[in-house]
């Protein structure tokens, strides 16, 4: 169990540094505000709710807007969200509920 415990919390590191970049990369002097979605498989597990928690941070600092939106575990309500969102939006980071949900995506 712990060595699961210790590969959660690299991939939180690797998910909050890696949304660090997107959002240091977006070039913050736009007059445009810019928007990201960020849409995981739920936000009731606490891996999610920390990487959506970082996200907010990070959008806070770099002074951009992210929505955050929450399918409930359901492949369907992601793709369906995704695909609703996406024209609205300058950028987005999805983590597939399953890897159905990334093929119908």
């Amino acid at each position: 169990m712990r060595h699961h415990k210790g590969l959660k919390y690299l991939l939180v590191g690797v998910l909050v540094i890696g949304v660090g970049i997107l959002f240091s990369n977006v070039g913050i002097t736009s007059a445009k505000e810019l928007t990201f979605v960020y849409i995981p498989p739920n936000q009731s597990e606490a891996w999610h709710v920390a990487t959506c928690t970082a996200g907010k941070m990070f959008a806070k600092d770099l002074g951009v807007k992210l929505i955050v939106l929450d399918p409930r575990n359901d492949p369907s309500e992601q793709v369906k969200m995704a695909h609703d969102i996406a024209p609205q939006v300058d950028g987005a980071v999805i983590i597939p509920v399953t890897s159905a949900a990334y093929k119908m995506a």
